[in-house]
């Protein structure tokens, strides 16, 4: 039996690791990321609302793939959070994974037809994946759409200091994140 090497006993343990997870328990890693991560949150909750809003309007380009339309919003507000809280926000994410959360939010927490973003991620190629799908024809919103559309509004509106700007959009993710940890558990 030809022995194992470091890299392929790190994989199994990995696979194994993911092999082993609920909906329950990434619900409940999500939400944690999110709390530990302010501006993370913040990104992700005025991205959702740019995506939602854009589709809301007709604003959103039906040729194009919902999947770039998210990835370019959560690189463009990123880079907004960022000029807004310099100090404050030095990490960039990457946009993959802020896209990935985002998708995994728009799904779980009901506010999209037609996205499919698991909770339980994939080992591939030895990194830890989120398939992501997108049935771009059958994108639609969601009565909690709507609903996170308003609160978004309420929260952020015109005259909003830019102090509380982020906090309030963090808050409103953090609101949605509790919706799926309350919905997956046990």
């Amino acid at each position: 039996m030809a022995k194992l090497s470091a890299k392929q006993i790190k994989l199994r343990k990995a696979q194994s690791a993911v092999n082993n997870l609920t909906n329950t328990e990434c619900a409940n890693k999500l939400f944690a990321t999110l709390a530990q991560n302010p501006f993370l949150c913040a990104t992700v909750g005025i991205s959702i609302a740019e995506i939602l809003k854009h589709l809301k309007e007709g604003t959103f380009d039906k040729k194009a793939k919902l999947g770039n339309f998210v990835a370019f919003t959560c690189n463009d507000v990123q880079n907004r959070v960022h000029s807004m809280y310099p100090q404050d926000f030095t990490k960039p994410y990457p946009i993959e994974a802020i896209g990935a959360v985002v998708m995994q939010l728009l799904e779980h927490a009901e506010l999209l037809k037609g996205v499919s973003a698991p909770l339980i991620p994939k080992v591939e190629h030895g990194k830890l994946t989120v398939e992501i799908k997108v049935d771009d024809n059958g994108v639609e919103l969601t009565e909690e759409s709507n609903e996170f559309l308003n609160k978004a509004d309420s929260a952020c509106n015109l005259f909003t200091a830019q102090q509380n700007f982020a906090p309030n959009f963090a808050n409103l993710t953090m609101f949605y994140a509790q919706k799926i940890v309350d919905k997956y558990k046990a």
